[in-house]
């Protein structure tokens, strides 16, 4: 039986929404001044149109804040997956290894399973 996680992959896709945290909190701050030109825009001629605005820039706020958080959160799980999982299968090989078993294609630095000699 012979199974594989992709280490690379999960490292890699962890960075880019961790780093997307960063895009997202960006978008926040250009939002956030678009809203206020906006309710400036309305004054004081319509109030209810004026509070509806700041409502509706700040909702939307919030949830640029939650989203950078969660996918900052995300990004770090799934980095911490990847090292993890790649931990996970060099510590399997060296278990094999000490009982002179084959190590999984990959892992030997061959490209194929090859046997290990137990050297103790």
């Amino acid at each position: 039986m012979r199974y594989e996680i992709d280490d690379g992959v999960l490292a890699s896709s962890g960075l880019s929404l961790f780093s997307s945290d960063e895009v997202l909190r960006r978008g926040a701050v250009t939002a956030a001044n678009a809203g206020r030109l906006a309710v400036h825009a309305v004054a004081d001629e319509d109030v209810r149109l004026r509070e509806a605005v700041d409502r509706f820039v700040r909702a939307h706020l919030e949830v640029l804040g939650v989203s950078a958080a969660a996918s900052a959160a995300i990004g770090r799980k799934l980095s911490w997956a990847g090292q993890s999982a790649h931990h996970a299968e060099v510590e399997a090989a060296a278990g094999l290894g000490m009982t002179g078993r084959l190590v999984p294609a990959g892992l030997d630095g061959a490209g194929d399973s090859a046997p290990v000699r137990d050297v103790s």
